[in-house]
Formats: structure tokens, C-alpha cells, sequence
């Protein structure tokens, strides 16, 4: 204070002069980006089908409009609802006059298209996968929109999907879901060539005992066949050569099966035979079960071919070829026991079920 009180006043003046100088150049500079140029404001509305040309699946703006435009670009759901959007553009009118006009290009050449698909009812698991994840992974992967008719509204062997986005979205969803339907397909043309080599045995499950129990004496017995003699029956020729018309899926080099699946993997699978709900047998599709049809063909084709030589001897636990009274193909089975009518208990370990037969339709392995 003794300086102040020491200054003159002209020297007083002159200092309250330059800080009211600097007040005023703070307050420029703080104020200038207050007083930017005039600013227009553009409110569009997008309906809901082309909204995703430009909203990506965030919600936020796709590359092409957020980095093609300099204005400020605010998204928010339309007041009138119904899923559209309302853009707001703020910016100078170069600004939002530039962004409207890339807007349009966007929506002009990303037209939204809407186009319904059918596909094979059969095939919609594959498609929309285990809780929605393939559909999802296709919905991600496109971009475009998927709507999949709910199996309470198909009644016929096809359902609907409709596909909505633009062109490269439909086409790039158009290709995933093709690809998972070739799938399904595949699956079943697997199903139906491994079904050559085996039974379905919907017979053998009608007349299944539900017990579980064996016949008693004086019961009938059940059928069993006898194939002694130089060269197969005449009944089977034809048999023979419906399995070299397959012998193409047999010749074919294949891998030991690989059983170490992964926890999200699928797997295709054959029920065999079934005993009950809770006791059935299945056979995994595809490559895996090629080692195995290979082999019931290889056997069926040497053991029906053989000549009969002196009834074999086993004993329970032993492994043996065995026909099956069905299908008249070869498998291998597991001797369970001796019935008291003298035929030979047997389980058939490679596709499940049970039967008997003679004990001179048995051959060792080879």
C-alpha cells in the first residue's frame, strides 16, 4: 500500500489503464469461439429399413458419414416412432449442405432392399444355430437384417427368411445362408449314404420285447439264417451288387476318427437302434463314421463269401463276426451268453441292439 500511496496519479492512471487492457483481451479470447459464424440446422428423418445404411450396429455412424462430414451429427429415435431415426446436422451451411449431399449419395447408392428366401424347414437349425448364434454371426458379418419365419407360422416343407439392407448387404447375407443350408444338405446326403450300410431297424423296435426278456421253449423262436454252402445265397446277389454299386464311399483313403470335440461344437449324429427313451444308440455323421461303414462293407463282403468249416468255438466275452437277421449284413458282436435253445446271445457293439442266432453263423475275426 505505501507504494500505491507513493505513485503519483498519473502514474495511478496509467496503471489502472493496462489492467483494464488485459480484462478486455482475456475476454476476446475466451469469447471468440462464442461468436462463431451463423450455424444452420437440418433435422432428417431415416425410416427404419435404411437406417442402417448409415447407422451401423452400434448405433454409431458408419466410417463413410462420420469421416466424410464435418458437422456435428446427432442420432435419435423419430418422434413418431415405429423405429425410424431422426438425424439432426449442425454446422455451417457449407458444413451441413456437403452433409446432406453425402447423406443422399449414401442412401442412393446403398438403396435398402428387401428380399425373401426360402429355405429347406430342415435346414433351419443349421441356419439360425445353437441359441441364435449362427444368425447372428451372419447378421454381424453382412449387416443387413434378417427376419426368420417362426416355425408356428410354416406349415410346408420350406420357411422364409427375409433379408433387408442394401445390395452388398443382401448379397454378402444371400451367400452365408446358402452356405449354411449346402450344410445341412450335406449333413443328410451323409446321413442317407451311411444308412446304405445299415438298418434302420424300425422292424427290430416294433417287435422288441419291452422286458427285455428272452423267449421261453415252446415260444417261436426267432428267425435265424444259415449261410453254409460254397457261395452266398441267391437271395443275396443282389445284395452283393447293391454293395458294389457303394463301393465307391468305401475305397475312398479316410482318416482314423478323431473323437475330440470342442465344447461349442455341433455334431451329427445316426440314432442305430433304441431301447428305450432313456437307452439308445447313435452314430456320429461325416467323416468320422466312414472308417466305419468301410468296414461293415469289407466284412459283409469276405464273410458271406466264405465256406462254412467247423462250428467255432466261444465263449461269453468273445468278439465275433455275426450276420444280423435284418439287413443280412455283417457286424461285429459281443458274445453275451447261451440261450437254452442253443443259440448264441449277442450284442452288436458297433450300432447297438441285441439278438441271438446259431452258433454256426459266427466267425472268428479275422
Amino acid at each position: 500500500m505505501e507504494r500505491w500511496s507513493s505513485l503519483s496519479t498519473g502514474q495511478k492512471v496509467a496503471v489502472a489503464l493496462g489492467v483494464s487492457a488485459g480484462a478486455a483481451l482475456l475476454y476476446v479470447w475466451y469469447a471468440r469461439p462464442r461468436t462463431a459464424p451463423h450455424q444452420d440446422e437440418l433435422c432428417v428423418t431415416v425410416p427404419r429399413h435404411a437406417a442402417e445404411l448409415i447407422i451401423g450396429q452400434d448405433g454409431a455412424l458408419t466410417d463413410q458419414l462420420r469421416t466424410g462430414s464435418h458437422a456435428r451429427i446427432v442420432v435419435s429415435a423419430a418422434p413418431d416412432g415405429g423405429g425410424d431415426r431422426e438425424l439432426t446436422i449442425r454446422g455451417s451451411p457449407a458444413q451441413v449442405r456437403q452433409t446432406r449431399q453425402l447423406l443422399h449419395g449414401i442412401l442412393q447408392d446403398g438403396a435398402a432392399l428387401r428380399v425373401e428366401l426360402h429355405f429347406p424347414a430342415i435346414s433351419m437349425g443349421r441356419i439360425i444355430g445353437q441359441g441364435g448364434e449362427r444368425i447372428r454371426e451372419i447378421t454381424r458379418s453382412s449387416g443387413a437384417r434378417i427376419e426368420c419365419e417362426r416355425q408356428a407360422e410354416s406349415s410346408g416343407a420350406t420357411r422364409r427368411i427375409t433379408v433387408s439392407g442394401s445390395c452388398q448387404q443382401v448379397e454378402a447375407a444371400k451367400t452365408l445362408l446358402q452356405k449354411a443350408s449346402e450344410e445341412a444338405a450335406a449333413v443328410q446326403r451323409r446321413a442317407a449314404e451311411s444308412s446304405t450300410f445299415r438298418s434302420r431297424r424300425k422292424e427290430i423296435i416294433a417287435v422288441k420285447k419291452e422286458d427285455g426278456q428272452r423267449p421261453q421253449e415252446g415260444e417261436k423262436q426267432p428267425q435265424t439264417m444259415d449261410y453254409a454252402g460254397d457261395r452266398p445265397p441267391e437271395d443275396d446277389l443282389q445284395l452283393l451288387e447293391n454293395m458294389a454299386d457303394c463301393a465307391y464311399v468305401c475305397k475312398f483313403e479316410v482318416p482314423s476318427p478323431d473323437y475330440n470335440f470342442q465344447a461349442d461344437e455341433f455334431v451329427d449324429v445316426y440314432m442305430s437302434a433304441i431301447e428305450n427313451p432313456e437307452h439308445f444308440w447313435i452314430q456320429i455323421l461325416g467323416s468320422r463314421s466312414s472308417q466305419l461303414d468301410k468296414l461293415t462293407t469289407e466284412m459283409s463282403d469276405h464273410y458271406q463269401r466264405q465256406k462254412r468249416g467247423s462250428v467255432p468255438e466261444v465263449q461269453v466275452g468273445d468278439i465275433v463276426a455275426a450276420p444280423f437277421h435284418s439287413d443280412k449284413f455283417w457286424y461285429r458282436a459281443e458274445v453275451l451268453g447261451f440261450l437254452k435253445n442253443g443259440n448264441v446271445d449277442l450284442y452288436y457293439v458297433d450300432y447297438g441292439d441285441n439278438w441271438d442266432t446259431l452258433r454256426e453263423n459266427l466267425y472268428p475275426l479275422r
